[in-house]
C-alpha cells in the first residue's frame, strides 16, 4: 500500500492552472487536461477560481486564526499574574498555584481553564501527588478529570530522592 503524501500546491501553481481554466477556449484546453497538466482536482481549482481576479495575492493562503481573543480567554491581568507567579515559583505545581491564584487575586475560573492554558504555554508541574488533588481542587471529579487529560498527553516524571535546589545546603542538621 502507498502512502500518499499530501504536498500544497505554491501560488505559482494555482495562479497558472487558474489562468490556464480561465483563457481553456483559445488555448484548446479542456477541464480534465488542465486537472492532468497540474496535478489538481476539480475541487481545488474551482476553489482557486472563486477568488482568483487575476492577481496572484487573491490566491494567497488566509490565516485561519482568528482576528480578535475568545471572548472566554484569560484576561491580559490574569496572564500576568500567572506568569508573575510563575517567574517568582518556577516549580511550583498546579495544585499549589491555582491556590495562590484564588487566594492572592480572586481567581474564579474552574481548575480545568489554568490547566489548558499551562498546557497551552506548555508548562505544568507538580508536587503533590495525584491522590491529593481532589482536595486541592475542593471536587475529586474535577481532579479526576484533570488528571485524565495530563496523563493522556504528557509523558510522566516521577523524582524521588534530595531536592537538587537544597542538596548542598545542611538543612538536617541537629546542631543548627
Amino acid at each position: 500500500m502507498d502512502i500518499i503524501n499530501y504536498y500544497p500546491h505554491d501560488l505559482n501553481t494555482r495562479f497558472h492552472a487558474c489562468i490556464t481554466y480561465s483563457k481553456r477556449k483559445d488555448n484548446h484546453y479542456k477541464l480534465k487536461d488542465i486537472l492532468r497538466l497540474y496535478h489538481i482536482s476539480k475541487a481545488s481549482l474551482m476553489r482557486w477560481m472563486k477568488r482568483f481576479d487575476g492577481t496572484k495575492e487573491s490566491l494567497k493562503d488566509k490565516s485561519k486564526r482568528p482576528i480578535t481573543p475568545h471572548p472566554n480567554s484569560h484576561t491580559s491581568d490574569e496572564i500576568k499574574n500567572i506568569n508573575n507567579l510563575l517567574k517568582r515559583n518556577p516549580n511550583i505545581g498546579l495544585s499549589e498555584l491555582y491556590g495562590k491564584l484564588r487566594r492572592d487575586y480572586a481567581y474564579t475560573r474552574h481548575p480545568a481553564s489554568l490547566f489548558r492554558f499551562l498546557r497551552k504555554m506548555g508548562i505544568l508541574t507538580t508536587n503533590q501527588p495525584f491522590s491529593k488533588w481532589g482536595e486541592v481542587f475542593g471536587d475529586p471529579v474535577i481532579a479526576n478529570a484533570i488528571i485524565d487529560r495530563l496523563v493522556h498527553h504528557c509523558e510522566l516524571i516521577k523524582i524521588t530522592g534530595m531536592s537538587y535546589r537544597i542538596k548542598d545546603k545542611n538543612i538536617f542538621d541537629d546542631d543548627i
